[in-house]
């Protein structure tokens, strides 16, 4: 090239050169900004997928956070009805006697939204993750039903039998004096009793499905984005809901739920 500029006038130089620049120059400015702004898009492409990701996990940690209180509220129900019975020598006592209306608060039931993850779908583990996180929210609205139904049985229970005893204190007749099958109602007491077992199942059997879906999710999205995230869930030591930290599920529900074993 230096031989060439030797050998051509100055100004036949200087205009081969500013020609040049003229033709390459906006060439080169032009792959230039399309890479930068394909880089650009990628990263908030990727960015916006991330915080997807990261809202999925941690709607599915307010979940089992819903979850885990739950938890520890029916198996203290539970403990202090027991406890409650063995003081007063009661023994074979219904199911439903362990049991009175109590509020939970959850999380929309719609859970994560399965949809803004599509993304994930063209990886082996991003199908896993989405067979695990559908597993979940069924699992995880069963719950909020189940919790529903049991509540709506037991308030008609208490209302039906607080009217029944009104009515006895009003015009106290030992004649007119009815079984609570009668007071209540046969359908209303299966529903309370099968809502009330089929709640404790779901507290003493759904942690691990929590702790999969995070863990399938997090599984999926080190892969997808190519990097390692903090989103595996991680335990916690020490919790009030941990089996060992948690009162005794009383025998007669120990029995029912041998009976649903498969």
């Amino acid at each position: 090239m230096s031989a060439i500029k030797e050998r051509m006038p100055i100004g036949i130089w200087r205009d081969s050169w500013e020609f040049v620049k003229f033709i390459i120059g906006p060439a080169i400015g032009a792959g230039m900004a399309f890479y930068v702004n394909d880089y650009v898009h990628k990263q908030r492409k990727k960015n916006d997928e991330r915080i997807l990701i990261y809202g999925a996990t941690f709607a599915i940690t307010s979940m089992l956070g819903d979850f885990l209180n739950l938890k520890v509220v029916v198996r203290d129900m539970l403990a202090d009805a027991a406890e409650n019975m063995a003081r007063k020598n009661i023994v074979g006592a219904p199911l439903v006697d362990y049991a009175w209306p109590h509020v939970i608060t959850f999380v929309e039931k719609n859970g994560v939204d399965l949809a803004s993850l599509h993304f994930l779908l063209p990886l082996r583990e991003g199908q896993v993750a989405f067979q695990q996180l559908q597993h979940l929210e069924r699992c995880y609205k069963h719950l909020i039903s189940t919790h529903e139904g049991l509540n709506e049985a037991l308030l008609e229970r208490q209302t039906k039998m607080s009217a029944a005893h009104a009515e006895y204190v009003a015009t106290p007749d030992e004649s007119k004096v009815e079984k609570e099958i009668e007071i209540v109602g046969l359908k209303t007491l299966v529903a309370a009793r099968d809502y009330l077992v089929g709640l404790v199942e779901h507290v003493q059997l759904d942690e691990q499905i929590y702790i999969d879906a995070t863990n399938a999710l997090a599984a999926a999205a080190d892969i997808y984005l190519k990097e390692a995230t903090p989103l595996k869930h991680r335990g916690y030591p020490d919790a009030p809901h941990l089996e060992a930290n948690l009162r005794p599920l009383p025998r007669p529900f120990e029995a029912a739920l041998e009976k649903r074993k498969p």
